[in-house]
């Protein structure tokens, strides 16, 4: 028999890479633990790679959605009663004090089956026979923004930062995690640095953890602005000091992996608040033409916010009172704006990646971001109406149906 409380995951898998299903994961087993629930999830990485008792989902259940990752905006954090026997679905990216009480539980849940640790273990052997104090750098670059709320730090401010420390370690070797290193060894050449390929061969297509392993034993890491090797630093107990990008200072900072957020974020959070000051320049007719700049600044919050959003992300976003104020912005005519030159490089960065085709699997995310800054005559795409999201499709032809000849305010 069933038992009577329990919830799922029925994302998990598919919703962002490694990083990003770790969090989800360690918020669906803590709530489970605290409430004595009983949980049910799919196949994801962590079943192959991690000792996992799990079962299978057995049932579709109703789904229960986190937006943010505030821990003062978070629905399922604030609610004043239990939630159980649903479908939970979000990214779960709290800040990790929120976490902590549970540190000795989720580090426990991060044993790797023996297939694994072996590997990585020979792994981590082989680096130590290059020198005694391993250094650890994740530079991700393979899906790097031109704008939005995220940035990858350059390889100078982890230049600066080994210099700064190299000649105090003892023997020190450096290993470079990266999803493309033929974009960054070159950088660090100085160091002689070493990475996945120098020890290891496999085309498995979880071959990734094994750069996940070696953050996590390292004596001195300095992360990425990534969940990947966030998550590898809450996991790391040999390590004492912890670095990460500061885009505010221009170089790495120290950081606590568990009293920090997962990312930092140049971001606005999408919540009432943001849709609240959108209605409100909206209440009367004057206020389109009083306040432009305050329509320009609602509009670039806007568009970051759909930069960072994945595309699990977008339905229930589209949906949310950000959404529907989104729309009543979208359908005004205000992208006729006059645009900065700020503005217009983005908008045609936006337009490059929207006309590359639909078929991107980032397509739906730029497209409704670009649409706050141009006419529907600067798509290029062909336009495959059966092939859009039912749920922006209303909307996308309301937006080309527009008259060209429309007003521009200026």
């Amino acid at each position: 028999m069933k038992p009577e409380k329990f919830i799922t995951m029925s994302s998990l898998g598919k919703n962002g890479r490694f990083g990003n299903q770790f969090f989800q994961y360690i918020f669906l087993k803590c709530l489970a633990k605290e409430n004595n629930y009983s949980i049910e999830i799919p196949a994801w990485a962590g079943r192959e790679i991690f000792k996992s008792d799990e079962v299978d989902i057995s049932q579709k259940l109703p789904r229960v959605y986190e937006l943010s990752n505030d821990i003062n905006n978070s629905f399922l954090l604030n609610l004043n009663c239990k939630i159980f026997n649903c479908d939970l679905w979000g990214w779960f990216q709290f800040h990790t004090s929120y976490y902590r009480p549970y540190r000795d539980y989720i580090q426990e849940k991060f044993i790797p089956v023996e297939s694994f640790l072996n590997e990585g273990s020979l792994i981590l052997q082989q680096l130590l026979q290059k020198g005694k104090t391993i250094v650890s750098i994740h530079m991700r670059r393979g899906d790097a923004n031109f704008v939005g709320p995220y940035y990858y730090a350059p390889s100078g401010w982890y230049l600066n930062w080994l210099q700064s420390i190299w000649s105090d370690l003892e023997d020190p070797v450096l290993y470079i995690a990266s999803d493309e290193p033929d974009k960054v060894l070159h950088d660090f050449e100085e160091y002689t640095p070493y990475h996945l390929a120098d020890f290891s061969d496999s085309k498995n297509d979880l071959s990734y953890y094994f750069d996940f392993f070696i953050l996590q034993n390292s004596r001195m890491l300095a992360i990425s602005n990534s969940t990947f090797s966030f998550a590898a630093s809450m996991l790391n107990e040999n390590c004492n000091h912890f670095f990460r990008p500061c885009k505010q200072s221009g170089q790495l900072v120290q950081f606590d992996p568990w009293d920090s957020d997962p990312i930092i974020q140049n971001r606005y959070e999408p919540n009432a608040s943001l849709a609240d000051e959108i209605n409100n320049l909206f209440v009367k007719e004057e206020n389109v033409l009083s306040n432009r700049k305050d329509f320009k600044v609602l509009r670039r919050k806007m568009i970051d916010i759909w930069l960072a959003t994945s595309e699990y992300e977008l339905e229930p976003l589209f949906q949310s009172k950000f959404g529907i104020a989104y729309r009543m912005f979208l359908h005004s005519g205000l992208n006729g704006m006059q645009k900065d030159t700020e503005e217009l490089a983005i908008k045609s960065e936006l337009l490059k990646k929207v006309n590359s085709g639909m078929e991107k699997i980032w397509f739906t995310q730029y497209l409704l971001a670009v649409m706050l800054l141009c006419e529907p005559i600067e798509f290029t795409f062909s336009n495959n109406i059966a092939a859009f999201p039912q749920w922006v499709l209303a909307d996308y032809i309301k937006f080309l149906q527009r008259a060209s000849d429309q007003d521009v305010i200026y």
